[in-house]
């Protein structure tokens, strides 16, 4: 992940990750490329105050690198220490309570700015920033934001089934969940050929996926008053903003089919691939009943 983010964000961008990707060691990398991290930390989460003064005599020892320990949870005790803002979070308005506060976490060099967040229902949460010019409010609308990637997976995994693939070769050791050993440097030259050919084929299969989401919402976007004409099913409610969802698009595309195809030209790639898939489902039919 540091080595996408250093490649294609530049200088001075954020990414705003879960807590999955909160490391010491990718804070570190961001930091050499001058990126900004985002993202949520555990709820156990220790961090470090800044080094007291040092005193005029100093006594025997090797000298601290760190104040003293924070665990981050305790201060949701300090209730009057928590602001509470109505803020637009995730589609809706939502009373947030919230602490800001700056100590250190990846290193004793540079400070992160840690916000306490008390949603509505009581739950609570860290967040974690690397850029101390961001306020409380600016950091937590801005990990909102990132559930809308969540939004999009559930989408490319439940309706178009778009992770729907296996990691499996003949001469890989059978696993009942996933190859133990994912270190390509420990096969042949011939075997690595291989995973990399079967890697690339899994990304152009995920990407495809995400085109034909692309599609389906701009079909969405573009062609509402056309797609729901078209769309023979029943719902007890419309959707207050009038576009179709991308499973109402894909069903009223499905329902076309006949009438999509019979305009088609007959030199069209995709005719040509249904009918070959419909002369080899006649095949098995009569090789299964024959």
């Amino acid at each position: 992940m540091s080595g996408l983010c250093r490649a294609y964000m530049k200088a001075g961008s954020y990414a705003i990750l879960d807590a999955y990707f909160a490391s010491k060691k990718l804070i570190t990398q961001f930091r050499a490329a001058s990126i900004h991290l985002i993202t949520r930390v555990k709820i156990n989460t220790v961090a470090k105050h800044p080094l007291p003064p040092s005193p005029v005599k100093r006594g025997p020892g090797r000298p601290r690198t760190w104040g003293r320990s924070l665990e981050l949870r305790t201060l949701f005790k300090e209730p009057n220490s928590l602001r509470t803002e109505s803020l637009s979070l995730y589609g809706k308005k939502q009373k947030v309570s919230y602490r800001t506060i700056d100590l250190h976490w990846d290193c004793p060099e540079n400070l992160v700015r840690f916000v306490l967040v008390l949603w509505p229902g009581g739950k609570q949460s860290i967040l974690l920033s690397t850029d101390l010019d961001l306020s409380g409010v600016e950091i937590i609308t801005a990990y909102s934001w990132r559930f809308k990637i969540e939004v999009t997976f559930r989408t490319l995994i439940e309706l178009l089934s778009g992770f729907n693939y296996r990691f499996w070769m003949k001469n890989m050791a059978p696993s009942s969940r996933e190859p133990k050993n994912l270190n390509i440097q420990d096969y042949s030259d011939k075997d690595r050929v291989n995973i990399q050919d079967k890697i690339e084929a899994f990304e152009r299969f995920v990407i495809l996926i995400a085109l034909v989401l692309g599609i389906l919402q701009i079909l969405s976007l573009s062609m509402p008053s056309t797609i729901w004409q078209g769309f023979s099913g029943w719902f007890r409610t419309v959707p207050s903003s009038g576009y179709p969802s991308e499973q109402i698009v894909r069903l009223t595309l499905q329902q076309s089919d006949p009438s999509i195809l019979a305009e088609s030209p007959p030199s069209l790639l995709l005719t040509k691939f249904l009918q070959a898939k419909e002369s080899f489902m006649h095949q098995a039919i009569h090789r299964r009943t024959g």
